[in-house]
């Protein structure tokens, strides 16, 4: 395996069919053209190059460590094997993949429709995910965070070799989905990214506004002195891969407060305006889990609403908040329909799209330009394998920002329309700082009319995305909860800690 890698992905018009190599700080590497549909253009693609090295032996659970350079030309034509330590591979637009920072990669991710139709540079990276990537003992021993550090790296690798790749380092936008998302919003707010990228996009995802220590390594450390974190760091190192990817299902991956990476509370640097003032896109879809919920073989509506009650009780520590809340959304009805909606929108509303507004508005309040957009087109290739009640899920919006219809077929023209207007979108917002282009509909910017862009088969803007929702969670509901209100980061602090509800964050 080869260590921490990227990806990166550019269009040419002209070139030598023989492939084409590059000579970098470390070492020179030879990619391969590529073609990608309903165009001439081709792309340069380099598969596998380490911006660290793999974190193997006394570099696990460390900050990652600049590569070794090598000698001759290096075949970056091929990706690198999956998946033990030494394997996390990274792909000037960064991509960061989501999966809850506990699965996904670079694997999933091809770069080539965005790179070719838009004429941009994508790099797409891989970091430490699980155990691996966050474990903290919340000390000097294991302050956690590698997987940031990873990134922090990658963007470092960014500034001091894309020039080779005809891109800008003085121009680089992130980007990411999910935990992706997450990560992007936590770069804008560590003092270690600042300077590596200009433009930021959150799509699904921003830094839980109550982050915590992933503090219990307990769970692959039964024969360890658990102590002593000194030496359970270091007995925790010497376990064997099998028993690091046992746990994995066990324990969630959070960020963690080290003062390094993450200086205090994610909200408390969000009230102080201590971030980079670079210009922000956010998004939504307008159906984020409709994925929980297959079709439930529930006739009666009282045994469905216990069903979903039964999921809601263990996420509060208020009693009556769950009836509150589904009294909210049920707004008395009772019907199977309404009851299964209720319950995704309650998921979505509480776990991504009131977070991300509200996140969107500090950002917005400390003056720097925001865009919010909700994404709303359910996708032809899921038609045959998604209930149909469900309309854009999580990641839809991601696959035609990522021109994934160029690559897999399973499209329709509207749609491939549709993916070429999403990613206009998003180019013209990584050259300018603003979306808005020739031939576009105008997206406004996120000021306190809240005017947003509905992102569909014909784009509109509306305004006050969630206000009623928002207004009840944040000011109706801690009113009936007086003298004590729950905050809504309660609710997805103990879902990740919930074992059987782990994977409302793992799927993503």
């Amino acid at each position: 395996s080869t260590g921490d890698v990227i990806h990166i992905y550019f269009a040419l018009w002209l070139a030598d069919r023989s492939g084409p190599v590059v000579t970098l700080k470390t070492g020179s590497v030879q990619g391969h053209y590529r073609t990608v549909r309903g165009t001439d253009q081709l792309v340069e693609e380099y598969l596998g190059i380490p911006f660290a090295r793999p974190p193997l032996g006394p570099l696990r659970f460390a900050a990652p460590q600049p590569p070794q350079p090598w000698k001759g030309v290096r075949d970056a034509t091929k990706l690198p094997n999956m998946c033990n330590d030494s394997c996390f591979a990274v792909q000037v637009m960064v991509w960061i993949h989501g999966g809850g920072l506990a699965a996904g990669g670079t694997f999933y991710y091809d770069g080539s429709p965005l790179a070719v139709y838009q004429n941009v540079v994508v790099v797409v990276i891989q970091y430490r995910l699980s155990i691996l990537g966050f474990l903290s003992t919340g000390d000097e021993h294991a302050p956690g965070n590698w997987g940031f550090l990873d990134q922090i790296a990658s963007l470092r690798w960014v500034q001091e070799n894309i020039e080779a790749f005809n891109g800008d380092p003085d121009s680089v936008t992130i980007f990411g989905q999910s935990a992706g998302g997450i990560s992007v919003s936590l770069l804008v707010m560590s003092p270690l990214a600042e300077g590596l990228f200009h433009k930021a996009i959150a799509m699904s995802g921003v830094v839980p506004l109550e982050a915590h220590y992933t503090n219990n390594p307990l769970l692959i450390a039964h024969s360890c002195d658990n102590n002593d974190t000194e030496k359970l760091v270091e007995c925790i190192k010497s376990k064997s891969e099998e028993d690091i990817l046992n746990a994995i299902q066990q324990v969630s991956s959070s960020p963690a407060i080290d003062g390094v990476f993450l200086k205090g509370p994610p909200e408390r640097i969000l009230k102080n305006s201590e971030f980079q003032k670079v210009p922000l896109l956010f998004g939504v879809t307008n159906h984020e889990f409709g994925w929980i919920l297959p079709q439930v073989n529930f006739t009666d509506p009282l045994l469905l609403k216990g069903h979903l009650l039964y999921h809601l009780y263990p996420l509060f520590q208020t009693a009556g908040v769950h009836e509150l809340i589904l009294n909210e959304y049920l707004q008395n009805d009772d019907s199977l329909e309404n009851i299964r909606d209720a319950f995704t929108e309650i998921l979505g509303d509480l776990v991504l799209v009131l977070p991300i507004l509200k996140v969107a508005a500090y950002h917005r309040d400390a003056g720097a330009p925001v865009h919010v957009y909700e994404f709303q087109h359910s996708p032809l290739m899921h038609k045959e394998t998604r209930p149909s009640f469900v309309k854009a899920d999580h990641f839809d919006d991601a696959l035609f920002f990522l021109g994934a219809c160029f690559c897999n077929g399973h499209t329709i023209v509207t749609e491939e329309e549709l993916s070429k207007t999403a990613m206009a979108y998003i180019t013209n917002f990584a050259r300018t700082g603003s979306p808005n282009g020739p031939g576009l509909v105008e997206w406004p910017v996120y000021n306190h009319s809240e005017n947003y862009l509905i992102l569909n088969l014909q784009q509109t803007v509306s305004q006050r995305l969630k206000q009623n929702r928002a207004h009840f969670l944040n000011v109706v509901l801690p009113q009936k909860l007086s003298p004590s209100p729950l905050p809504i980061t309660l609710f997805i602090k103990k879902v990740k800690k919930k074992k059987n509800l782990f994977f409302f964050f793992n799927s993503y």
